[in-house]
């Protein structure tokens, strides 16, 4: 505000008008800052409304996954109970295959030393092989420790693949019930999903080629689990 020699001072309706106007400027930058914080507001609950049906869908994906596996794995143990499934053996070249299972199924592909012969053939059942190597590497993860190591042998009576870790190993008194349906150690890792079915599914595998699945401690510690299998397989 000035004054100049036409208005030198001002009256008590010029100093109201200049109040007037003084408050609703006033109300209107209170007005601007609350629309700008109810804007700011709005945004963060829609963002934090997002984070959370985010949350509530990956969740539910993975109880679905979980369910679709377990259904799977349960079919599997019904048709092997029923000897329903056709064990139809074939030469394969391990170390390839156990790459390729590797590389799809390990949280770290890059923690798995294959250290397969690259001339190591096994006669067995590609899908039956497929299953068996995928569930114990998992769990090679799941409870035990990286780095992990799959070997194999062929003799001229028996092929052997093992999956060892370097974890704590199977508490000695879990070991009796190891491959028994539904069976889970308390050693899982946290955020780790299973089913307790896995290792009774790859026993039955093996069983099935006339083999077995057979558990042993690690040195100097850890889990290994050993695969037998006959050298001749018979077709189904």
């Amino acid at each position: 505000m000035w004054t100049s020699t036409y208005a030198r001072f001002f009256g008590d309706e010029e100093l109201a008008l200049l109040r007037t106007l003084g408050a609703l400027t006033g109300l209107a930058l209170d007005r601007v800052n609350l629309l700008q914080a109810e804007h700011e507001t709005r945004l963060a609950l829609e963002r934090a409304n997002e984070a959370q049906r985010a949350q509530v869908r990956d969740a539910l994906l993975q109880q679905t996954q979980r369910m679709v596996a377990l259904v799977e794995q349960l079919l599997d143990l019904s048709r092997l109970d029923a000897e329903a499934i056709d064990i139809v053996p074939e030469p394969i070249h391990v170390r390839d295959h156990v790459r390729e299972i590797v590389a799809t199924v390990a949280p770290e592909p890059g923690a798995v030393d294959v250290a397969i012969g690259g001339d190591t053939i096994a006669v067995a059942d590609r899908n039956a092989l497929e299953r068996i190597v995928s569930n114990l590497v998992t769990n090679a993860f799941r409870y035990g420790t990286p780095p992990v190591t799959v070997r194999a042998e062929q003799t001229d009576h028996h092929f052997r693949l093992s999956v060892e870790d370097r974890g704590l190993g199977v508490a000695a008194e879990f070991v009796p019930d190891l491959f028994e349906r539904f069976s889970r150690g308390g050693g899982s890792q946290a955020g780790s999903v299973g089913t307790g079915l896995g290792l009774a599914i790859a026993r039955s595998y093996a069983r099935a080629h006339g083999g077995d699945l057979l558990y042993e401690d690690a040195t100097p510690h850890g889990a290994r689990f050993l695969l037998v299998l006959p050298a001749e397989q018979r077709r189904a």
